[in-house]
């Protein structure tokens, strides 16, 4: 299952309700600098950050990198997957590449209709609170 529930209630569980804030990742949609900046608002309500990256942080592996890790790990011990995975972020990324196709239309689709109801009931539950809340700031 791929259900952030169990996560959120362990959160909720060992930090209480009023410290936990739930986002939805959809953010990332208007930009890294403006995500970052509302993460760090969620963190901080008062806070007034001025975020930008001069380039992208985080990138990740390319369909090509994906498909030659897929081949090359079952061969190679730990210490030389992690020789090759340094290899190919470095020289098969998605700055150099297309990204991964990892799931199909199909498959994103059936994860969003089996976990889209849950998913909103933890945003309205969690997604409305400032850590502030209730703690005196």
């Amino acid at each position: 299952a791929i259900s952030w529930a169990r996560v959120i209630e362990a959160l909720v569980d060992s930090f209480g309700e009023d410290r936990v804030v739930v986002r939805d990742f959809a953010e990332i949609q208007a930009g890294q600098h403006e995500f970052i900046a509302n993460f760090l608002r969620a963190c901080d309500p008062d806070a007034r950050p001025h975020v930008h990256f001069p380039a992208r942080r985080n990138t990740s592996i390319s369909q090509q990198g994906l498909d030659l890790a897929l081949v090359m790990n079952p061969l190679l011990a730990k210490d030389q997957q992690r020789m090759v995975r340094n290899f190919l972020q470095s020289n098969f990324n998605n700055t150099k590449g297309a990204r991964p196709v990892l799931l199909s239309p199909a498959d994103k689709a059936a994860l969003h209709d089996r976990y889209a109801a849950e998913n909103a009931r933890l945003l309205r539950a969690g997604g409305q609170r400032s850590n502030s809340e209730g703690t005196g700031k």
